[in-house]
């Protein structure tokens, strides 16, 4: 990989999030997908608890090897998908409200839109599942994919979203129904703008997700140690933790814009020409 491209995986590597609103009635592909998606979430705590929770906060600390380290703190209503992040190394703010993307001293190589869900999708992928334009294809099996994956054979389901060409590959244990990882790409168009990708380049990745330790809060199990890696090749990327996962309250006060915050019109199409 590029030296000069490490800094821009610093968030790269995160995932985008396509907001849609929660909904009970994701999209399933056959009998078996529901199955298999159902009993994942129940061993993750079950779908009404978090639905119930008026917000989630986390605090995700991500190193990328031999390079610069991040540090998020990020609050997410779940009801709603608004959000308010703090990023101290960085002293900048972020915040969607349900509109607009706004930020406070943000130095930042990537658009804040970009960022917005870093640490969000990846440690809330299981409930994600059960958003509305959610769509899961029929199961496969599989292994894990990269060096560490061992010889399991495991529920594989590609999850897609409606209006959106990001898609997770869910790595589901076979007898625990835990999710084990996934695989992803990355296709926000003002992310490879700043990334200095050509015009014709429509995606980033494809990327692993390799979960490595969970956390049990409140009832519901959550991902706190993961590995990510370049699927072509096994290229360790990142490492990261969440420190403080809990369920919380949302503060309003910070969905109000301050006068000094910049608004991110950045999109999702591809800009450079």
């Amino acid at each position: 990989m590029k030296q000069n491209l490490i800094p821009l995986l610093l968030c790269a590597l995160l995932m985008v999030w396509t907001y849609t609103p929660a909904s009970a009635q994701p999209n399933y592909a056959s009998p078996e997908s529901q199955e298999i998606i159902e009993k994942m979430v129940e061993a993750h705590g079950g779908l009404d608890k978090w639905r119930s929770a008026e917000a989630i906060s986390i605090e995700h600390i991500l190193h990328i090897p031999n390079g610069p380290w991040m540090v998020k703190r990020e609050v997410v209503e779940i009801s709603t998908r608004r959000i308010y992040s703090d990023w101290p190394l960085l002293r900048s703010q972020i915040a969607f409200d349900g509109e607009k993307t706004w930020s406070i001293d943000w130095s930042g190589m990537l658009p804040p839109n970009s960022t917005l869900y870093t640490g969000f999708v990846s440690t809330n992928l299981v409930w994600l599942t059960q958003d509305q334009g959610a769509n899961l294809s029929a199961p496969h099996r599989a292994k894990f994919p990269g060096p560490d994956g061992g010889d399991t054979d495991y529920h594989v389901i590609r999850m897609t979203y409606d209006g959106g060409d990001d898609y997770y590959e869910l790595y589901i244990e076979p007898e625990g129904y835990r999710l084990r990882g996934f695989e992803t790409i990355v296709t926000h168009g003002g992310m490879l703008d700043a990334m200095g990708m050509p015009p014709e380049v429509k995606f980033f990745g494809p990327m692993v997700h390799d979960f490595r330790f969970y956390a049990e809060v409140e009832g519901l199990v959550f991902p706190q140690q993961w590995i990510s890696r370049m699927a072509e090749d096994g290229e360790e990327i990142g490492q990261h933790l969440v420190l403080n996962h809990a369920l919380t309250s949302f503060d309003e006060a910070r969905m109000r814009m301050p006068s000094d915050a910049v608004v991110d019109k950045t999109t999702k199409e591809r800009q450079m020409k």
